[in-house]
């Protein structure tokens, strides 16, 4: 299997799965991708991609790359193209496959995109593929401007976080349980197909920081609530207030039940941001 992006959050956790199940793994990213895909992989996994500045590069990362990629595989290979549950938009809750997606930030565009244009050309080459729209995935080793590692990072500044009033509501999904799913993907049998991949639970914001708070403060012996300051940035324009992942097909099709819950991965988290 090679994991595109392996170096990165997801990939590395990906990856590692992988190699404890028996897969023989190797990694690349973008800028090494051509000189990888000269060896023979049975399976891809496309786990690269981010919010580029600009819709070319968009283009690029999540559509015109993996394409490349699918490619380079033969008749009844296997590509897994980690796409996002930000193509459904301000859809009803909870977000199931079979509803029209209505995502139009240029990400969730791109994405969609990606999806529809793997899915053609696997169709035509005989490659088995699987989408997975993910939720908003943390973990270890998480770094950036994301929600939870902005906050982890604030705190163990003992810096301010200011924030939103955290009404809005999230599903989030543990690394592990991403890299769980993939490699049950990845196995003989497996069916292909477009599958939601998140926690399964609605949390707001606010309660998110707050567990993420209350967690560090335990583990550390310090006071950090007055760091999270909530109502100090308006909500942002267009914000789309509720979010939540059916699993309803991942567990029943796939047979996929996620096993880190907030309380556990929380817990995970803090520990490995204080070590």
């Amino acid at each position: 299997v090679l994991v595109v992006g392996g170096t990165g959050f997801l990939g590395t956790h990906i990856a590692q799965a992988l190699r404890d199940r028996g897969f023989q793994v190797g990694v690349a990213g973008r800028q090494d991708l051509t000189q990888a895909l000269e060896s023979k992989f049975d399976a891809i996994v496309w786990s690269t991609g981010g919010r580029a500045k600009t819709r070319s590069e968009l283009h690029e990362q999540h559509v015109d790359a993996p394409l490349r990629a699918l490619a380079t595989l033969e008749p009844g290979d296997r590509f897994l193209f980690l796409s996002s549950g930000e193509v459904y938009g301000p859809s009803e809750v909870p977000f199931c496959e079979s509803a029209a997606p209505t995502g139009s930030t240029d990400y969730a565009l791109a994405k969609l995109e990606g999806e529809s244009r793997l899915h053609a050309a696997a169709e035509i080459q005989g490659t088995k593929l699987t989408c997975f729209r993910v939720a908003l995935a943390y973990g270890e080793g998480q770094v950036g401007s994301m929600f939870v590692p902005s906050l982890v990072r604030h705190l163990v500044l003992r810096a301010p976080f200011a924030t939103s009033p955290g009404a809005q509501t999230r599903d989030f999904i543990y690394a592990s349980d991403v890299a769980d799913a993939t490699t049950i993907a990845l196995g003989n049998g497996a069916p292909s197909g477009l599958f939601n991949l998140g926690g399964g639970v609605e949390t707001s914001l606010r309660d998110m920081a707050l567990r993420v708070q209350r967690e560090f403060d335990h583990q550390t012996g310090l006071s950090s609530l007055e760091l999270l300051r909530f109502g100090e940035l308006p909500y942002r324009v267009n914000e789309q207030m509720r979010y939540l992942l059916s699993m309803d097909k991942t567990k029943s099709d796939l047979g996929f039940v996620p096993k880190v819950g907030l309380a556990e991965g929380v817990t995970r988290l803090v520990s490995a941001a204080t070590r």
